[in-house]
């Protein structure tokens, strides 16, 4: 996939409609979890997160397994 889905959601309709689409994952931090996070790399799916402005945060996103983080803040 090449496109990413954006979504504040990691329920299952959000999820679904990814995989049957082709679309990575473009979610919003506070909503992600480990076991989507699974999910998507189970199925060959990047995960991005957003607005991702602290350390710790990023930190946390890491420890999940996110594939990329978009920030509005370098440090």
């Amino acid at each position: 996939a090449t496109a990413q889905f954006l979504s504040g959601n990691t329920d299952e309709a959000t999820a679904k409609f990814i995989l049957d689409n082709d679309l990575d994952a473009d979610i919003f931090y506070k909503s992600m979890t480990k076991e989507f996070v699974d999910l998507m790399h189970a199925n060959g799916r990047v995960v991005n997160v957003w607005t991702v402005d602290t350390l710790e945060a990023a930190e946390q996103m890491l420890e999940l397994g996110v594939d990329q983080i978009t920030s509005n803040i370098l440090e």
